[in-house]
């Protein structure tokens, strides 16, 4: 996934806090900025990846961010902490499990182009994603041959560096996949704020 974990998580987060109608606005709006934070957090092992020995870097997917236990014990935890702290189960068990099921929802969307370790740390087995995304040449890859990274970047995209990968993502087929996310949260966005219209 390249583009669409945060508008996914926005409509997945959305739609979960519209069916909780004793939310005040603000409490909901804190909700959503935090369910669109926790859909992109376990990219944060992209730190772990740089700090690595050059050469010797594992895939970011690899760490314990992208492990879907790390997430499945942070909603056990909710839970446990919600029955320690009855006064304060609610805010809990939402913001909890929030962040847990984003968290699971970035590691399923991830699967589809990346290898997950889907039971680590207990085994290190990678199983192979839905999609394979494998480094093509120019004549593979119609999309490379376009004109347009000339015309627009007005110079060619060189075949390695970042901005070959943010090419190269575009490329892929799953990139279709993720704009249709997008779409769906633009959709989920517009369904909204049209029933937010009709209700003031």
């Amino acid at each position: 996934m390249f583009i669409a974990h945060i508008p996914f998580a926005y409509a997945s987060t959305k739609i979960f806090l519209s069916q909780l109608s004793d939310l005040t606005a603000t409490q909901q709006k804190r909700l959503l900025w935090f369910g669109m934070g926790s859909g992109i957090l376990p990219d944060i092992d992209v730190f772990f990846y740089l700090l690595a020995e050059a050469g010797h870097r594992p895939h970011h997917h690899d760490y314990f961010p992208h492990w879907p236990f790390t997430w499945l014990t942070i909603g056990l935890a909710t839970f446990a902490l919600s029955t320690v702290f009855p006064e304060k189960r609610r805010l809990i068990n939402l913001y909890g499990g929030v962040l847990a099921l984003q968290g699971l929802f970035h590691i399923v969307w991830d699967f589809a182009s990346s290898p997950i370790k889907w039971f680590a740390p207990f085994s290190s087995i990678s199983y192979t994603e839905l999609f394979q995304v494998t480094t093509c040449t120019v004549e593979e890859n119609w999309c490379r041959r376009l004109a347009i990274w000339e015309n627009i970047l007005g110079f060619s995209c060189p075949k390695t560096g970042p901005l070959s990968y943010v090419r190269d993502m575009i490329c892929y087929k799953t990139f279709g996949m993720e704009v249709v996310l997008c779409i769906f949260a633009l959709g989920t966005w517009m369904w909204y704020r049209r029933i937010g219209k009709n209700t003031t």
